[in-house]
């Protein structure tokens, strides 16, 4: 017998995507994934973490009325701070900084996050986030079904990612971390990036990471970033959109529809 909460198909799961240095696109393929998985249907939330900086809302070339700052006061609830991207995809950003800095807060992100899971409304919940370590970044892995490190082949990218593992694996099971490399020339290339990241962790810190995929050099990127256009819409056949939505699939099935598969079974089990 399959228990109420597992039946309902909308309970949401959360992934946290990060890097150890700022300049790996981390926000750019965040976004176009997000767009990618909500084309499959799935319904999608985009939670721009980075507060007083936020620049999801830039990429989808849109301007929420609603901020997270005037959520953060108690102004308005996380709902209505919500704005609609496209069928299936929300976004939630904060104010400027020199707006937002002006709000006194009497809720922090995590109370908002919480909020927006609680309320199972998606399916999915897409956690963009400052680079590099901080206190609110443990906090949301802790409370992801699924962290996405980002690197690229640089070696000050492998080394922060290095000491970003390093400290997360105290909180969370490595099981729950991957890695995703972007702007590399092709999977052979992508394989050696990880294998490197691999080698460092397994020796040091007794940890393999699963390569979640790889994101192929493209200047289309560039071009889509700067008509504030997503590269999946812009350039619909271009190799790194194809590459983005194979790893939307890898998500959905690798990580998430036979988890699911293996809890309806255990549930299954049990009542018989």
């Amino acid at each position: 017998m399959i228990s109420k909460s597992f039946g309902n198909k909308r309970k949401t799961k959360t992934i946290t995507f990060c890097s150890g240095k700022g300049g790996v696109g981390k926000s750019v393929i965040t976004a176009n994934m997000a767009a990618a998985l909500s084309d499959n249907g799935s319904s999608v939330l985009v939670f721009d973490s980075v507060d007083g900086l936020p620049n999801q809302h830039i990429i989808f070339g849109v301007e929420p009325p609603i901020r997270l700052s005037s959520v953060m006061s108690g102004k308005v609830d996380a709902e209505s701070a919500l704005f609609r991207v496209r069928e299936n995809l929300s976004l939630i950003v904060d104010s400027p900084l020199e707006i937002s800095e002006f709000e006194e807060s009497v809720l922090n992100l995590d109370d908002i996050l919480s909020e927006l899971k609680s309320s199972d409304k998606h399916e999915y919940i897409f956690i963009d986030t400052k680079s590099g370590l901080n206190e609110q970044l443990i906090s949301f892995c802790l409370m992801s079904d699924l962290i996405v490190i980002m690197i690229t082949d640089e070696p000050t990218s492998l080394l922060d990612a290095y000491g970003l593992i390093k400290i997360l694996i105290n909180f969370t099971p490595s099981k729950n971390i991957v890695i995703l490399v972007n702007n590399v020339i092709d999977s052979e290339d992508a394989d050696e990036v990880s294998q490197k990241l691999n080698l460092a962790t397994g020796k040091f810190l007794n940890t393999q990471l699963d390569l979640l995929g790889f994101i192929p050099y493209s200047r289309n990127i560039r071009l889509s970033i700067q008509s504030q256009e997503l590269l999946i819409d812009k350039y619909n056949f271009d190799e790194s959109s194809n590459a983005i939505r194979n790893i939307v699939n890898v998500i959905e099935k690798k990580y998430f529809r036979f988890n699911n598969l293996d809890t309806v079974n255990s549930n299954e089990n049990e009542g018989s």
